[in-house]
């Protein structure tokens, strides 16, 4: 039962994280950090490949984009990454209840 609501609760975090970066890139009109969120959030489905594909398209942008992004922007993908790889672990068959 714990486990369950530990990872509703690390879906729920990342989810507000995503849309923390959404909205400011959003803002700033900053198109490839979005086209680059665009491609794996939200997060519409259970499956571990949705976990996957969040971290490989964050890590992408970090990697490739690097100059794009904020300080901030940074901190909040370093965040969102470590609560990913941390769900990923602890449920190998997905990332979400």
């Amino acid at each position: 039962m714990t486990r369950i609501f530990l990872a509703q609760v690390d879906a729920e975090e990342m989810e507000q994280l995503c849309l923390r970066l959404f909205d400011g890139w959003c803002e700033r009109r900053s198109v490839i950090p979005l086209a680059y969120l665009m491609h794996a959030w939200p997060i519409l489905t259970t499956s571990r490949l949705a976990g996957i594909r969040l971290q490989s398209a964050l890590q992408d942008l970090q990697q490739f984009h690097s100059s794009s992004l904020t300080q901030d922007d940074h901190r909040i993908i370093e965040q969102v990454l470590a609560i990913n790889a941390d769900a990923l672990k602890r449920r190998p068959e997905g990332i979400l209840p």
